[in-house]
């Protein structure tokens, strides 16, 4: 009977110690979780717990960019109404677009009326409209020539506009003025503040 009790007692000992073992394993396993946690670099753990993002879109580049538009019925060969082209054009979608060394003409019976160069520009495919800013000159077929920094224009109105000071030279004479609202032939045009020089040639 002693026997008994004493290998009961035994039995209670060793399952006692065998529990007292076990929690002390769990709780250096979860204290080196948490020191592991603690030391890990803030970016993998960010990584880890942040949800995934889309990446951002990149920006395409097309060099010698293009682009023409022309009207014409059937049965008849297509005109050119204008046409726009430039070293670079770079953006992340092909609608809008930055443009490089621009160059933009107008032609009536396929003929050029009228041409605008800037070092940079904008253009709008859904909208058909532009900017040309740094550096813009005007030149039309008959002579006119326009200097500004920088131009609007819109394809439904066939006008180029200016909000700034601008300079339009023919021949001899120089006027200068702010703001301009002028035909895309350049030889319609409408100014603000005019003062400058204006030559006529008698005979």
């Amino acid at each position: 009977m002693r026997h008994c009790r004493a290998f009961t007692f035994f039995l209670h000992i060793a399952i006692l110690i065998m529990v007292a073992l076990s929690l002390l394993g769990c709780r250096k396993k979860t204290k080196k979780k948490d020191e592991e946690e603690k030391t890990a670099p803030k970016s993998t753990r960010a990584n880890e717990a942040a949800p995934t993002r889309n990446e951002p879109m990149t920006e395409s580049r097309i060099n010698a960019f293009r682009l023409v538009e022309t009207e014409g019925r059937e049965n008849e060969a297509a005109q050119k109404v204008w046409e726009l082209v430039a070293a670079e054009a770079r953006g992340e979608t092909e609608d809008c677009v930055e443009l490089s060394d621009v160059t933009l003409r107008f032609f009536k019976e396929n003929e050029i009326v009228g041409t605008v160069t800037s070092r940079k520009g904008t253009f709008d495919r859904k909208k058909q409209s532009g900017s040309m800013m740094d550096d813009v000159v005007g030149e039309s077929s008959e002579g006119y020539r326009i200097e500004a920094e920088r131009i609007d224009w819109r394809k439904d109105k066939e006008e180029i506009r200016a909000e700034c000071p601008v300079k339009i030279i023919f021949g001899e004479s120089v006027i200068q003025g702010h703001g301009l609202t002028a035909s895309v032939n350049l030889k319609v045009f409408e100014t603000h503040n005019v003062k400058g020089r204006v030559v006529i040639n008698e005979g």
